[in-house]
């Protein structure tokens, strides 16, 4: 019969082989399709030539689009006029630290890209068309 001394002794050093295995993350389902999916994007987009830059760049001209909204609304309606709608000034505030979050993408965006080596894309000229503080508000939604 083994002593408890040698099976305790055989356990520990099991524990301490298992430990030191590489753990296998375990997926749920839904993130295997997330990851299946991903697969198949980055197949399909390395068909097509593009590398992540160009995925960045991409993302830069939409963060382009949304910066520019907020900078020309709030640089042409001032705070009364989105009081005037029935905004408090918690409210409005709130709409310009989004403002000031889209210009941190487009910095973000702008720093990975030129950290690859590649200019980035600069800003379109936008007309959101909108007249008075309640037609940006109500493109904002």
């Amino acid at each position: 019969m083994p002593s408890i001394v040698k099976t305790t002794g055989f356990l520990a050093g099991l524990v301490a082989v298992v430990s030191a295995l590489p753990a296998q993350p375990i997926l749920s389902t839904r993130q295997n399709h997330i990851y299946d999916l991903a697969k198949r994007q980055n197949a399909a987009a390395a068909a097509l030539g593009l590398a992540d830059v160009d995925i960045l760049q991409f993302a830069l001209t939409l963060e382009w689009l949304e910066a520019s909204f907020y900078q020309q609304g709030f640089a042409k309606f001032p705070d009364d006029q989105f009081a005037a709608l029935g905004l408090n000034a918690a409210q409005i505030a709130d709409l310009k630290s989004i403002a000031a979050s889209e210009n941190s993408h487009v910095g973000l965006l702008q720093s990975a890209i030129a950290q690859a080596g590649v200019q980035p894309v600069q800003p379109c000229t936008y007309n959101f068309g909108f007249t008075d503080a309640g037609g940006m508000g109500f493109h904002a939604l």
